[in-house]
């Protein structure tokens, strides 16, 4: 899943997620700089991605998402 925070450079957001919950994920253009050109996150830095696997249980889930809506709710 990739996504943006108003306010937020994704490598900050990013950052901010590991630091404050041990919530590993990753920010950029993901290897996809057309993509991300038509959709118009390359200027800005890219997205936010997580990308959950099969170990991954649901609260883990849970704690990445309270963590984001954490963080977007202090948003600079």
């Amino acid at each position: 899943m990739s996504f943006e925070v108003d306010g937020y450079d994704p490598q900050e957001f990013a950052a901010g997620l590991d630091v404050t919950s041990d919530v590993e994920c990753r920010a950029g253009l993901h290897c996809a700089p057309k993509m991300h050109a038509a959709l118009g996150t390359d200027l800005s830095g890219g997205l936010v991605r997580l990308s959950p696997g099969w170990a991954t249980t649901n609260e883990e889930i849970d704690q990445a998402l309270s963590a984001i809506a954490a963080i977007a709710s202090a948003a600079p």
